[in-house]
């Protein structure tokens, strides 16, 4: 669905080629080079600009590899190579979903014009199918699709503050308690809080900057209106927003414990209590050299209460195991009810507040000049849970302690 004007320059410039490769491919049997490489440097700038570089690539590889292997097979008989490079730029503009819709309709074509052909007492030979005007013809449908409300399609509004939303500063995922993080930088945060059809709260962004928010939705329910400042109330500017949908819930990346993980827990169960910090840079005191962790280095500490066994891992590595007093009889001490397997260092915040909804206090700040945000959990017989998040990645889990106000 195009929801921005890169994105919808994006899908212009892909349109303007495959036209231009249609007339050449009926008329000349030929896709020109100057149309393709043009279109596919014009898309690799745009998709890098709006942080979609991943989800480019994607679509080109799903409509240009299957027909990049027909090629080789039939050794450039069925296509030539110029429909595999137009199948990238449509592919790198649309993206992987719709990508898959061109890649049918153009395969039930092709077999549609060899059935005609067939009939007709045509062979291979004599019969040209033009492929490139077939894909021009079925991207033109996909992407009609995607963007033209028709009847009976369904797109879903937006539930007071929950949905997707064109503002004035890109595209926001937002949830009910107005919680949330824009679409290609989740370290831009914000983190309200409801009342009625208003919502207040903080925003936060990659570099460190915080500020205050307030929104309103408007009586139609599908926009809303709204100023940003920084903390002090300076430069105060217009936050308004348009309702492009509901939010879909991005697929949740579990963890994968190590081998010495897994036969703790497979031993003792989860934790009681458990610290988890997902560490990506790391500076060395002595020396200042700045090392960084991709995947981040997981370091944490498991507590069993009633056994009194305390375990600590280094990126899943045992590195020590320790004896602590058991609770006396009769204290209670605050468990936790959640699984060390169900953190991972890729969550967004949307994707916790989503699991264990409106927290009790936020907490917004810097660390080492890092943007951080903290949402605190304290009610409840399960102890207290905390998320720290760094640049709108999660940075730290805390589960079980007791908070002492």
């Amino acid at each position: 669905m195009i929801t921005s004007f890169v994105t919808a320059l994006s899908v212009a410039i892909a349109l303007v080629a495959v036209l231009l490769c249609a007339v050449t491919d009926v008329r000349d049997r030929i896709i020109p080079n100057y149309v393709t490489y043009p279109a596919v440097a014009l898309l690799l700038i745009l998709a890098v600009w709006e942080h979609r570089l991943g989800e480019a690539s994607a679509g080109a590889a799903i409509l240009a590899l299957p027909l990049l292997s027909v090629y080789l097979i039939t050794a450039r008989r069925a296509l030539g190579l110029g429909d595999v490079k137009l199948a990238g730029v449509i592919g790198a503009a649309i993206g992987p979903a719709q990508a898959v819709i061109v890649l049918a309709i153009a395969c039930s074509a092709v077999a549609a014009a060899g059935a005609i052909a067939l009939f007709r007492r045509k062979t291979q030979r004599t019969a040209h199918v033009p492929f490139g005007a077939i894909l021009a013809g079925a991207t033109i449908v996909a992407i009609a699709v995607a963007n033209v409300s028709l009847p009976g399609r369904a797109e879903g509004g937006c539930q007071g503050f929950a949905g997707t939303w064109q503002t004035s500063f890109g595209i926001v995922f937002l949830d009910a308690s107005a919680m949330g993080s824009f679409k290609g930088n989740p370290g831009n945060v914000i983190s309200g809080n409801v009342s009625g059809n208003t919502a207040g709260g903080y925003w936060s962004n990659s570099i460190g900057y915080t500020g205050k928010i307030q929104l309103a939705l408007n009586p139609d329910g599908q926009s809303f209106t709204g100023t940003v400042s920084y903390m002090d109330g300076s430069q105060t500017s217009a936050f308004n927003g348009t309702c492009l949908g509901q939010a879909p819930l991005p697929p949740l990346p579990w963890r994968v414990l190590s081998s010495a993980q897994t036969s703790v827990r497979n031993k003792y169960g989860d934790p009681d209590m458990f610290m988890l910090t997902f560490v990506s840079t790391e500076a060395n005191v002595k020396t200042r050299a700045i090392v960084q962790y991709t995947p981040p280095r997981e370091i944490e500490v498991w507590s069993y209460l009633q056994r009194g066994i305390r375990d600590v891992f280094d990126d899943g590595v045992l590195t020590k195991e320790s004896r602590f007093p058991k609770p006396r009889a009769g204290l209670t001490l605050p468990t936790t009810d959640l699984r060390v397997i169900d953190w991972a260092s890729l969550m967004t915040v949307r994707q916790v507040l989503e699991r264990m909804g409106t927290p009790d206090q936020v907490a917004i700040g810097t660390f080492g000049g890092v943007s951080t945000v903290t949402y605190r959990y304290v009610r409840g017989s399960h102890g207290a849970k905390a998320f720290v998040f760094e640049n709108g990645r999660l940075a730290a889990v805390s589960a079980g302690f007791t908070v002492l106000q």
